[in-house]
């Protein structure tokens, strides 16, 4: 209950700064009526002033809020799938990119950009400006938000890391720095996870924002420097216990993301608390932070038990604007017995499990993957099939050195 109830404190404030004319009405009402008990007017002229005062507060605040009530009654969204997305192709920029489909859905990833990021060091320009929401995404906010509540989940508005240029090999070749920029975690509810839907006014044809537009442009999807989208980074690790295990985690019903779906061993997204606690500004260091993060919370292991986080790859999702998603592997100086979920993550994590795998060798290892995916597949995150697919192909590349990020012998996959 209170978890919701901070949620929906969240909503409110966030949708006040979306509208200043709405937060401006409801600031002059309580200063009309704070002003005229403080201090009452001593003549004619300054009770008129505070009473017109007072009276156009309310009247404004009255009038917004019918405005948002309203238009939540008659707006609509259909969500068009995969259809959002077809017939897209990349940018010039993003040049020998593959354009992948997993899952039925579509991701656009570099082999040679991931072999880069195992040892890269690419510098962090920080935007002082936070992004903001505008045009018909802002109009929509009040609707889109409404209606991620209704369904259930429990969403906080927590500060995010936004990637607001492109990671490509020459920008990581050339020791570029890329851009990152605040954000928060409703802004990509109202953009990157609309991006399949067309919003409607009900009995009308035409949308008043349709998602593809947010991250596309002439069949043409925008580079992340020119994307309305919020793009805050997501991050998932798979992690991997000295004693031969694999570690998954089971999200709850509440999960924005995913929910009751099989996911990574830790899987989130950058928060701007991360980027403030660096040492060094570097995209690869604040990616590991933010993955060694969410696996904590999420499993139960103690920090000073993740023994190391190398990147396997970076993504980005179509059918959730083009969204940057980054993937590693930990290694873990612990056994898996006793984990449990931490009593803060229990609302969106239901249980962790270690799965035995083989280690003995790239290719055992392999096996022990696919027969997860046969056994359970069905009920995996988009996250962590791409994690695992991602895996897959660092071990193709470079199986002995990848092998040794996992603690490479032991074992073979019994189940549970």
């Amino acid at each position: 209950m209170r978890a919701r109830l901070k949620g929906k404190l969240q909503l409110h404030t966030f949708l006040l700064g979306a509208r200043w004319p709405y937060l401006a009405g409801a600031v002059g009402f309580v200063i009309g009526i704070v002003t005229a008990i403080a201090a009452p007017p001593a003549d004619l002229a300054g009770i008129a002033i505070a009473v017109v005062s007072t009276a156009l507060g309310v009247a404004t605040f009255v009038h917004d809020s019918r405005e948002l009530a309203e238009q939540g009654a008659n707006l609509h969204a259909l969500d068009l799938g995969t259809r959002a997305t077809e017939g897209l192709r990349p940018s010039d920029r993003y040049a020998g990119f593959e354009l992948v489909e997993l899952d039925g859905q579509h991701v656009l990833l570099s082999d040679e950009l991931n072999a880069l990021l195992v040892a890269s060091r690419t510098p962090l320009a920080v935007e002082s400006v936070p992004y903001r929401l505008s045009g018909p995404e802002k109009t929509c906010a009040a609707f889109v938000l409404r209606e991620h509540f209704r369904a259930g989940a429990v969403l906080f508005n927590d500060r995010k890391v936004r990637l607001a240029s492109d990671l490509t090999p020459a920008v990581v070749r050339a020791g570029h720095p890329v851009a990152v920029q605040r954000t928060e975690y409703f802004a990509s509810l109202c953009t990157n996870e609309i991006a399949t839907r067309e919003i409607r006014y009900r009995g009308q044809d035409q949308p008043i924002l349709r998602g593809r537009d947010l991250f596309s442009s002439n069949n043409t999807i925008a580079d992340l420097a020119a994307s309305r989208c919020s793009n805050h980074i997501g991050v998932s690790t798979l992690a991997f216990s000295r004693d031969g295990h694999l570690i998954l985690a089971t999200q709850t019903s509440r999960s924005a993301q995913s929910p009751n779906r099989i996911t990574a061993s830790g899987s989130g997204s950058v928060d701007w608390s991360d980027l403030e606690s660096l040492d060094s500004p570097e995209l690869e260091e604040l990616v590991r932070r933010a993955m060694e993060r969410e696996l904590v919370e999420e499993t139960g292991i103690e920090p000073q038990a993740v023994a190391s986080t190398t990147l396997t790859g970076y993504v980005r999702v179509l059918e959730r604007g083009g969204k940057p998603e980054f993937f590693g592997v930990s290694l873990v100086d612990a056994s898996v017995a006793g984990l449990q979920v931490r009593r803060q993550e229990r609302l969106f994590i239901a249980d962790v499990a270690p799965l035995r795998v083989d280690r003995r060798s790239a290719a055992d290892v392999e096996a022990a993957l696919a027969a997860v995916e046969r056994e359970r597949g069905g009920a995996f995150s988009l996250s962590l099939t791409l994690a695992l697919e991602l895996l897959r192909r660092r071990l193709r590349v470079d199986p002995e050195a990848t092998m040794r990020l996992i603690g490479g012998e032991q074992l073979a996959v019994a189940g549970s």
